[in-house]
């Protein structure tokens, strides 16, 4: 899972608890951590992206 730390793109490892029609749940991460949800194949590790956030 690709995920953002200080502005740069990581990838980290994850658990797949649950999946189901109501969403993903994942475990594995440190205790806060920003995943890219949107647009992880147009990224690659070591890049330097500016993060949005949107609540749902």
């Amino acid at each position: 899972m690709k995920t953002v730390e200080d502005g740069v793109v990581k990838f980290n490892p994850i658990d797949l608890i649950k999946a189901d029609k109501d969403g993903v749940w994942l475990g594995g991460f440190k205790a806060k951590t920003d995943v890219i949800t949107l647009g992880q194949g147009f990224v690659k590790i070591g890049d330097k992206v500016n993060v949005s956030y949107k609540q749902l």
